[in-house]
């Protein structure tokens, strides 16, 4: 595919729809991915006034006017170093539509956002299965550790 033919934008109110029937197809085409909890439009345009969620953001591939893939993150830095991190919280495209630069081209477009911004890093805690592990294999000038994840329910 032609990352050409892809568009982005970002969630937000007028675009929380054409999310919700992406939201719809992802959970019927892989349940098991946990890509929302529910595809509810209206919880969907609650939670994107709240404050706690703002410094989320939701970069969505279109293609052919319809929302394929979705890449979640968010910005951070330390203030005692200076740092400024992203951290990818989700990357998902249509089964139907893998393989084709999506993906890559979510990045692609992230990468500039980190720039615009003056993010030095981000990373993600990757996926483990073969699809995935193909796709982060063809990231360049970017490595893979295996590191223990501290992960806490409060």
């Amino acid at each position: 595919m032609n990352s050409n033919n892809l568009s982005f934008k970002k969630l937000d109110a007028s675009t929380v729809s054409a999310y919700t029937e992406y939201a719809k197809k992802v959970i019927k085409a892989e349940p098991f991915l946990n890509e929302v909890e529910c595809v509810d439009e209206q919880a969907v345009l609650k939670r994107l006034s709240d404050e706690f969620f703002k410094s989320s953001e939701s970069l969505l591939a279109y293609k052919d006017g319809a929302v394929v893939g979705r890449l979640e993150y968010h910005f951070y830095g330390c203030p005692a170093d200076g740092a400024k991190m992203a951290y990818v919280g989700w990357i998902c495209v249509l089964k139907s539509e893998r393989h084709c630069g999506i993906g890559q081209a979510l990045f692609k477009e992230f990468e500039k956002e980190c720039k615009n911004n003056g993010i030095e890093q981000y990373f993600l805690v990757a996926a483990e299965n073969s699809e995935a592990a193909s796709f982060y294999n063809a990231f360049k000038n970017a490595e893979i550790k295996t590191q223990p994840v501290l992960r806490k329910n409060v």
